[in-house]
């Protein structure tokens, strides 16, 4: 959009298509929440510090943790106009992958209580299925 100085200034707000991408994206955040908030919570049940491997998991998962901001502040900034697919797809790609490996870390620690195995199931096929929406979407953009 040109300015009055004849500089064209950067657009600020979404197309439809762009638009359209906002709630798998939205789906993709919130899935990555919900495992960071079930993960705590499986802590905080069942988490100890008895013996090296499970402070060595309790380490991984806070590891995981700790690098977890960033992986959604980038997905998220790619969702701001103006919207680049590639770039979304690229981190949600990302934060897919970040969200799986808490969930692998998860199941196979002392603190993942076995009868409880359907929430982890059922949190990777909510990533991978709010992740398969979001492609579709970004497929519509080009």
């Amino acid at each position: 959009m040109p300015a009055r100085n004849g500089l064209n200034q950067p657009r600020f707000t979404w197309s439809l298509q762009e638009r359209a991408l906002l709630n798998p994206g939205i789906g993709l955040a919130n899935t990555f929440q919900i495992t960071m908030r079930k993960v705590i919570a499986a802590v905080d049940i069942y988490g100890r510090c008895i013996n090296r491997q499970e402070n060595e998991e309790l380490d991984k998962i806070a590891d995981l943790f700790r690098v977890s901001s960033s992986f959604m502040d980038d997905f998220v900034t790619t969702l701001y106009p103006p919207v680049t697919a590639a770039a979304v797809q690229e981190y949600g790609a990302t934060l897919k992958a970040h969200v799986l490996k808490m969930l692998d870390a998860t199941r196979d620690s002392h603190f993942h209580n076995t009868d409880e195995e359907d929430w982890v199931n059922f949190l990777e096929h909510a990533i991978e299925h709010n992740y398969q929406n979001l492609l579709s979407r970004i497929d519509d953009l080009y």
